[in-house]
């Protein structure tokens, strides 16, 4: 029998003071898992100190740790590289509730088998290029920001043949992603594009992704899809593009989508729509919901909406399906 691998979730309360340095104290319990909870306390009279403490229990040890989660509403000005430089076999690190207020160059250098992260920058106006070189095997990435103004082209070169998910959220109206920025990443299989104020989508994003199954760009403020835009998605699956501002969706959006089995268009301002849409042969799920749609708009479609068995319409006014005979 192959020796049991202990997944240890690292939870942290962190309260920072510049005056202070902080103490990262490790609380370990015997629960499902073997857990360590983490308290971080104010250090007197220390600057720039960041100490780990706490006593392993049932003969574990730090190479054992393998998850670190910060729990709701922690804050740290800076990111407390130790955790890194203790816990050496660190593969997941969830620090989505943790408001770090900056990162710093090579914050993640230490986590060289980080595989998955999940991370909440408050201030930084822009990312360091070098950020995750050393993360090399990460493979899903979520990054949440308040203040990000751009995100370089260069900051998953590391990860080319490794990254796999992604998620964006940003809530700054001016964030701007370069058309090349997903351009080595053509292993990525599900994206997530969440920018308040994004408008348009720039044609060149998604054309080296032919890998990509499920993409969801949702809770931005896009008005029309280009055309073409999804051509060389053949695999995609999944595709929403729910709380935007879309009013006409046209045929040649979604010419090229032979795999798609669901479409989410819920929650825009759609009142026209290319009836071919739906010879999509595999589409099986379609959301209509909470749009606006003139009163008495037809979509005439010569696919049978009956074999369709997920389809939901429930659209403000009277928006209907409708077969030819």
């Amino acid at each position: 029998m192959s020796k049991m691998i202990f997944q240890i979730i690292l939870s942290i309360f962190i309260i920072v003071q510049k005056s202070r340095g902080q103490i990262l104290h490790c609380r370990y319990l015997n629960e499902v898992t073997y857990t360590c909870k983490l308290d971080v306390l104010l250090a007197e009279n220390r600057m720039n100190s960041t100490k780990v403490s706490g006593e392993h229990l049932n003969d574990q040890s730090d190479d054992e740790v393998t998850i670190v989660k910060a729990i709701f509403g922690s804050y740290s000005f800076f990111f407390p590289s130790i955790i890194c430089e203790k816990f050496k076999n660190l593969k997941v690190l969830d620090l989505k509730d943790l408001g770090i207020q900056f990162l710093q160059n090579n914050s993640f250098d230490d986590c060289t088998n980080l595989e998955k992260l999940m991370i909440n920058i408050v201030i930084n106006t822009e990312l360091p290029d070098n950020l995750f070189n050393a993360n090399t095997k990460m493979s899903s990435v979520m990054i949440v920001g308040s203040s990000l103004q751009s995100l370089s082209k260069n900051l998953f070169k590391s990860q080319e043949k490794s990254l796999k998910d992604l998620e964006i959220q940003l809530n700054n109206v001016n964030c701007l992603i370069p058309w090349n920025f997903f351009q080595s990443l053509s292993n990525l299989q599900y994206l997530v594009i969440a920018i308040k104020g994004l408008k348009t989508l720039d044609p060149d994003w998604f054309k080296t992704l032919s890998k990509l199954e499920e993409l969801a760009i949702v809770q931005s403020e896009i008005l029309n899809l280009p055309k073409y835009v999804f051509t060389n998605l053949e695999n995609l699956r999944k595709l929403s593009l729910r709380i935007n501002k879309l009013t006409v969706i046209h045929l040649d959006s979604f010419a090229s989508l032979v795999n798609l089995n669901y479409l989410d268009l819920s929650d825009n301002k759609i009142y026209s729509m290319d009836p071919d849409i739906f010879k999509l042969k595999k589409l099986r799920f379609v959301n209509f919901s909470n749009n606006f749609c003139r009163q008495n708009s037809v979509i005439d479609s010569s696919y049978d909406i009956n074999s369709m068995p997920y389809l939901t319409n429930q659209c403000t006014h009277n928006f209907t399906l409708q077969s030819k005979v």
